[in-house]
């Protein structure tokens, strides 16, 4: 039995890759999707930029390849199926003990614990009891989003419905009989994978078109060689583990200015403009907000209901497909819901501060300490175990998870910042339904020194990522965090731009190198310096250039060769300072020195700067612009909660997204906790 059938009643499919020419009329998309259908083939998904992949018969590939508009149609190829952390992780599993063959079949053993994975793999391994590694695997197949958009038409509001483009309603309409590949992989996978992992891997399914393959560390290679070898397969990615990651933070949230100590006492009739929606009445009436996190102390003073019981009083249900326990009475009045995913009461006590934060009031009304939205309920999901802060989410999100809520907040995420299965179950469910607002928050992984440290599903296309400020000061008897700047930073101003729209498109923060001298004599002369690009690009040999160096500024690529390398080209050519740009889109790097540095003592000063901060001044100089740049000291925002907290994650995604979108204060919130 093959676990791709359906499609014509065929037993044999196999995916492609197919490139269009967007910019010829015959290449809409909307209508070689249209092509592709009647050709009796399959959409699967699209791919950036202008391809898509399909799923069909193999005898019908030459009939795909004359479609009007097609350039070119393509094997998708295993390697094509490996997700950049899987690829890491195969790497780091290689070289740790085979465990689990030492162990099979053995109740004790001597065998040491596997090490502690290494960094930018941590997020991924779990252990075992005995100590041994292992990893969770999602693997995906190819489904088409007409599928999920025709399943979910009563979540879909009418107008929106409207607004589906017509290719995927025709798609809807006149698609072949669904196929369901997860359903019949675990059926089929388990005694091949049993030969591969010496019997050792467990099979589950996991949302909307996919399974999961829980397997031993040691055995990781095989494995995902086996996977991506089978034609039904679309992606293999590791999943990674989940955690959790106020009355003047509600200020500062409304009006972008702080209340004074004396607002929280006056009430809201007296406040001092820093809380306009309130004032006018946006307060949370008659809306529900949903959530998961650790728990809700029902007790709390914020949560309870003099006329209604809570969810202490019971009765709790029990789901019939998923076997978990759920309360719910409309008529309460802060929680209409509660499902008990684990358990149900907050250990931790994270579940309690951000409901609060997010919905709490008490029955006696304004405080000065209620949640952003007091008047609103909450539809709240307990996903906690114990004091740690472990969160155990569902393996779907997409389905089941958001139980009708319209903006759901959740301050929980991975510790990776992959774009995985949880990701894509996000963009997936606010694909289905355009009125529902997911609201995650960044992660609190800002320290770290990675590329990104943004956390899944934080980093999914279609939420609202969150990420956290400081709050304000009175007088130390709020916030106690001191505001600094790393003191290698410092800002550029580019005069003679052509394509800067506005003065802040010509200031730059840039980050010093950890060698040569520092731009402090620069600041202070106020010079403009003349601004050129490298020749080379790179700097790794000699710069030679049309005009004389000396006094200029110099543009250089990252990558080929060190950094120390570059700067010491730079300073040789005459130039009074190096800018170097990064060849990636992941933000800033530290430029250290060379250990065993032999060439020229380097004086001159130089420094670092993200690709989306050079590549307009690139073009600029391309297309013949003169620009000077002028260096100054990093200026700290004049408000606190204008900085971000030490901890909070930061963007750009791992392709180059921004994110977060927002932030809100997360330092010293004076919010609820459980007892």
């Amino acid at each position: 039995m093959s676990a791709i059938t359906g499609i014509q009643h065929s037993l044999v499919c196999v995916q492609y890759l197919l490139h269009f020419n967007a910019s010829d009329e015959s290449g809409n998309l909307d209508t070689v999707h249209q092509q592709i259908s009647k050709a009796g083939a399959h959409v699967s998904s699209y791919i950036p930029d202008n391809t898509l992949l399909v799923v069909a018969q193999p005898e019908k590939l030459e009939a795909l390849k004359r479609l009007a508009g097609v350039v070119w149609v393509g094997d998708y190829h295993a390697a094509y199926k490996a997700s950049p952390e899987i690829q890491r992780l195969v790497g780091w599993a290689a070289v740790q003990p085979r465990l689990g063959l030492q162990q099979a079949g053995s109740k004790q053993s001597t065998q040491p614990h596997s090490p502690r994975p290494a960094k930018g793999v941590h997020a991924f391994v779990r252990q075992n009891e005995d100590g041994s590694n292992v990893l969770v695997l999602d693997v995906s197949f190819p489904q088409s989003l007409a599928d999920g958009l025709d399943s979910s038409k009563s979540t879909i509001q009418p107008h929106l419905q409207q607004n589906v483009s017509a290719s995927l309603t025709s798609f809807i309409i006149k698609r072949q009989p669904k196929f369901h590949p997860a359903n019949a992989a675990l059926a089929d996978w388990q005694a091949p994978l049993d030969v591969v992992c010496h019997s050792q891997c467990r099979l589950a399914a996991s949302g909307p078109g996919r399974i999961s393959v829980t397997a031993p560390a040691e055995f990781a290679e095989d494995v995902l060689v086996w996977l991506t070898a089978q034609p039904q397969v679309h992606w293999v990615s590791p999943r990674a583990k989940t955690r959790a990651a106020n009355f003047f933070a509600t200020g500062i949230g409304q009006s972008g200015s702080a209340a004074t100590l004396d607002d929280a006492k006056l009430g809201l009739d007296q406040d001092a403009g820093t809380h306009p929606f309130w004032k006018a009445g946006l307060t949370g009436v008659g809306q529900t907000v949903g959530m998961g996190d650790t728990g809700i102390d029902w007790l709390h003073c914020t949560f309870t209901d003099s006329v209604t019981p809570g969810p202490g009083a019971g009765p709790f249900l029990q789901e019939t497909d998923t076997g978990f326990l759920y309360w719910v009475n409309a008529a309460h009045r802060k929680i209409v819901y509660y499902r008990q995913v684990i358990d149900n009461v907050d250990d931790n006590g994270h579940g309690t501060h951000c409901a609060g934060s997010a919905v709490g009031s008490t029955q006696s009304g304004y405080t000065g300490w209620q949640g952003m939205a007091p008047m609103a309920k909450i539809a709240f999901q307990d996903l906690g175990s114990g004091a740690a802060g472990t969160i155990s989410t569902p393996d779907d999100l997409a389905n089941g998870y958001y139980k009708g809520a319209r903006v759901h907040s959740d301050s929980w995420g991975t510790d990776s910042a992959a774009y995985d299965a949880l990701a894509w179950d996000v963009d997936y469910f606010t694909f289905l339904n355009q009125d529902f607002l997911p609201v995650f928050a960044a992660g609190n992984f800002g320290y770290e020194d990675v590329d990104s440290t943004l956390a899944s599903p934080s980093v999914s296309k279609n939420c609202l990522s969150v990420g956290a400020s400081l709050t304000a000061s009175y007088d130390g008897t709020i916030e106690q965090e001191q505001v600094d700047s790393n003191n290698n930073a410092y800002q550029i101003t580019v005069d003679g731009s052509l394509t800067a729209t506005s003065p802040s498109d010509s200031t730059h923060t840039i980050l010093l190198a950890y060698f040569g001298n520092s731009l402090a004599s620069a600041v202070s002369s106020g010079t403009a310096y003349p601004l050129v690009a490298g020749v080379p690009a790179d700097g790794c040999s000699p710069l030679s250039y049309p005009y004389k160096l000396p006094g200029k500024v110099v543009l250089l690529a990252r990558g080929n060769c060190t950094y120390q390398t570059k700067v010491a080209n730079a300073q040789t050519g005459g130039a009074v300072a190096a800018l170097v740009y990064n060849n990636q889109e992941d933000g800033f790097e530290k430029m250290l020195p060379d250990s065993g540095w032999s060439g020229p003592v380097i004086t001159m000063p130089s420094a670092f700067m993200p690709a989306s901060t050079a590549r307009p001044l690139l073009q600029d100089i391309l297309a013949g612009a003169t620009l000077t740049v002028t260096f100054k000291a990093l200026t700290l925002p004049a408000n606190r909660w204008d900085s971000l907290a030490f901890f909070s994650s930061v963007g750009p995604t791992l392709d180059g997204r921004f994110k977060p979108d927002i932030v809100t204060p997360g330092t010293t919130i004076a919010s609820y906790s459980a007892e």
